[in-house]
């Protein structure tokens, strides 16, 4: 996919060339050449110009050290310290070889395309004066008013400023930094489309992207797809800080971003949350910078210290990128690891609450169906038994992180049980427990792989050495 857009563009080329031959030759006018000489050659009549050569034409002026006009073959080749002007670019390299009936030319030697608002550097391009589209077959160099981009080989549109780059391609601006195999951008429109390898480092946002593909534009819109990768980073001044990271990772992750910068975040199949304080997995997730609150739906699952929730939709509520509390419904299951019992403790309902204060629970509140399970131990820490209690509705109290109270509402039901090595595998319908698909904090080295752009030209003109007539 990735070789299509330069392909295209490349076939694009050809046919404007074709489109643009025409039958009837373009004059050429010699107006100025220190010397003139007539020889015939195996390609016909040759008209040679030597020293301070100006050729003009209705379109251009054509001035190099010297240059040759084949009128038989309509072509017109410039040799040393070229500068070609038209109404739209100056076009500077060592070497031309100018068609001047389809306005196509080949230029060699350190090749410079200036335009209003853009310059290009390479070192051979085929450029088309009349669909102002240059073809670069070597490594090019672009700059505008907002960045700057390189890549092994590409296509510019003058006209539309927009551009197809292949090969190790790299963007800089001010509030991004690109890597990509291919890319397809509207450098008026902001517009950008990038494939294979893609890498994209948004510093406005503080965010880290990476994927198979990614589009973007001006507005702050992101689309990653295939193997989609969002680091967002908390600006405390310590980039590498893991307790200040937010790692999400899906199929497919989309970005927006409304009037006043607030993005919105939309991560579709597979999805995985990862930060310090919890995970999760799910197969949707949202989150609103408005709102601060995550969504997760499609059989999501919630981790936080050694608790393990599921359900059918579970939402986080933060503030200040803190967790404040969380909400399921649809059937939420409760799972804890008890590390000195070896046991789960177990709870279960049609609606869960649980409520966070200084990163640790505050409560839990199970509504409608309420049940629980949990294990006890005696004054040496040994499993003694279990309490199971069921009610409509059960709100337990935390001290210190550590279950202090609790209270049973209506239909209150519930025995207390004696120890027993059953009790390890006594289960409350709908039970779930996962650990090893609790996400743990990726390993991936989100990182560009290429060498910084270079921010300056990769050479001057005039060259240092030109091409002579052979």
């Amino acid at each position: 996919m990735k070789d299509i857009a330069l392909k295209t563009a490349g076939a694009i080329f050809l046919v404007l060339a074709f489109v643009c031959t025409t039958n009837a030759q373009t004059l050429v006018d010699i107006i100025r050449a220190d010397q003139q000489q007539r020889v015939q050659s195996p390609e016909g009549p040759i008209l040679k110009l030597t020293g301070n050569v100006l050729l003009q034409t209705a379109d251009l002026t054509i001035r190099a050290d010297s240059a040759w006009h084949l009128t038989d073959l309509g072509e017109v080749r410039g040799f040393g310290n070229l500068r070609i002007e038209t109404n739209r670019e100056i076009i500077l390299a060592d070497f031309i070889r100018y068609n001047v009936n389809t306005e196509i030319s080949t230029l060699t030697g350190n090749v410079i395309i200036q335009t209003e608002t853009t310059e290009i550097y390479s070192a051979e391009a085929v450029y088309s004066f009349i669909s102002e589209i240059a073809l670069f077959n070597k490594p090019v160099w672009l700059r505008d008013s907002s960045g700057v981009m390189q890549s092994d080989e590409g296509v510019y549109f003058s006209q539309r400023d927009s551009a197809v780059f292949r090969g190790n391609v790299q963007l800089a601006d001010s509030a991004q930094y690109i890597e990509a195999d291919s890319m397809f951008t509207n450098r008026k429109s902001g517009d950008y489309r990038l494939y294979g390898n893609v890498y994209l480092q948004d510093d406005e946002n503080q965010s880290r992207l990476r994927g198979d593909y990614i589009e973007a534009d001006s507005t702050g819109r992101r689309l990653i797809e295939g193997n989609a990768v969002l680091r967002s980073i908390e600006d405390k001044g310590d980039e590498s800080s893991s307790q200040d990271t937010t790692w999400l990772q899906a199929r497919k992750i989309r970005i927006d971003s409304d009037e006043n910068g607030n993005n919105t975040i939309l991560a579709e199949e597979n999805v995985t949350l990862w930060e310090i304080d919890f995970a999760s997995f799910s197969q949707l997730s949202r989150y609103s910078d408005v709102d601060e609150r995550i969504e997760l739906r499609g059989n999501p699952m919630v981790w936080y210290q050694n608790i393990e929730l599921s359900g059918e939709e579970i939402d986080l509520q933060l503030r200040n990128d803190t967790l404040q509390y969380l909400t399921a419904v649809g059937q939420p299951f409760v799972a804890q690891d008890d590390s000195l019992t070896e046991r789960i403790h177990q709870m279960k309902s049609d609606s869960l609450y649980v409520g966070f204060r200084d990163d640790q629970i505050q409560e839990i509140i199970l509504s409608e169906n309420a049940e629980l399970l949990m294990h006890a131990t005696d004054s040496n820490d040994q499993p003694d038994g279990a309490v199971s209690v069921r009610g409509t509705l059960i709100h337990i109290l935390f001290e210190d992180g550590q279950a202090d109270r609790m209270v049973v509402t209506e239909n209150i039901d519930g025995e207390a049980l004696e120890e027993s090595t059953a009790l390890k595998e006594r289960l409350l319908p709908g039970f779930t427990w996962n650990p090893d698909l609790r996400p743990q904090r990726p390993d991936t080295n989100l990182a560009p792989r290429l060498q910084p752009v270079s921010l300056t030209p990769p050479f001057s003109r005039p060259a240092s050495v030109h091409m002579s007539e052979p």
